[in-house]
């Protein structure tokens, strides 16, 4: 999975679903696929985490470029240029190359693309408040979300609604709201990413990548092989059970990769355990299978 990634780790269940699944398998589903954004991003989370420290970058010493107040302003709906304040702007790495972030002032995290300055991130800290009160209808949420991100990602029309899902982070309720790119059955790693505080209705977090695909989207390793070799690669006891594989395009910032994403859930018990849950990897092209996240 490629994607963005974040500062903001979950740390609550999913109390419910737009798309359907039972509350119990998508909570259980929902730990799993946690695991797996914990292991791709871990040294994404660690480096924001500590921005401040170490020596500066080269280009951690410049000024603020000219660009970077406007686009700000611009995401933020700031409409008077003189109100968009950019402070603390340094240089993070990411695993599609180096990112620069800065503060914007009564806003919160703001992260472009140095290369085409595009804006992929932002978290609207003065947006993740709120007291408790009525949640808004998920199709409403989906609404705000689309109105947003039309404006904001240039070739918005040419993305897939992949997901729409209620997160009760205790403090904040959220709507996190996904469209995605996708070639034939593969998901690529173009993609938009946007929350919705559940109770007042704002953006609380804008999250994108684009990336232009550079390999073969046209699987030589069917869903059915793959969910063979995941089984045996997650060794887990026999009666353990495949969810559906996903086609996917996992990309870093020099290489590319198609797999097939797959599930490996451990069979249901009535006595208390720890599930013992995993997400395979098998390459579409060669059939190579490796775990990549356990609960």
């Amino acid at each position: 999975m490629s994607t963005v990634l974040t500062t903001r780790p979950d740390s609550a269940s999913v109390t419910c679903s737009l798309t359907g699944d039972k509350p119990r398998r998508r909570r259980r589903r929902r730990l799993l696929w946690l695991a797996l954004a914990a292991t791709i991003c871990a040294a994404t989370i660690l480096s924001i985490a500590g921005l401040n420290s170490g020596a500066p970058s080269h280009r951690m010493a410049n000024r603020i470029p000219e660009w970077a107040p406007l686009m700000a302003g611009y995401f933020a709906e700031i409409a008077d240029p003189a109100g968009v304040h950019l402070k603390n702007w340094r240089e993070v790495p990411s695993n599609l190359g180096p990112r620069d972030v800065a503060d914007l002032a009564g806003v919160g995290l703001i992260q472009f693309n140095p290369k085409t300055h595009e804006v992929d991130e932002v978290i609207f800290s003065n947006h993740l408040g709120g007291a408790a009160s009525t949640v808004m209808p998920g199709n409403q949420a989906v609404g705000v979300a689309r109105d947003f991100a039309v404006g904001k990602y240039l070739g918005f029309s040419a993305l897939t609604f992949r997901a729409a899902e209620f997160i009760d982070h205790h403090e904040f309720a959220e709507y996190r709201i996904t469209w995605q790119a996708r070639a034939g059955r593969a998901w690529l790693p173009s993609m938009v990413a946007i929350g919705i505080n559940a109770r007042t209705g704002q953006v609380a977090y804008y999250s994108s990548t684009r990336l232009r695909v550079t390999i073969s989207t046209v699987p030589d390793i069917g869903a059915t092989a793959a969910a063979r070799a995941a089984l045996t690669v997650a060794n887990l006891d026999g009666s353990a059970r495949t969810g559906a594989p996903e086609l996917t395009v996992q990309a870093n910032a020099s290489t590319q990769q198609l797999v097939w994403s797959v599930p490996v859930l451990e069979a249901s018990s009535s006595r208390p355990h720890i599930a013992r849950d995993v997400i395979v990897w098998v390459d579409a092209h060669t059939g190579q299978a490796r775990v990549v996240a356990r609960t």
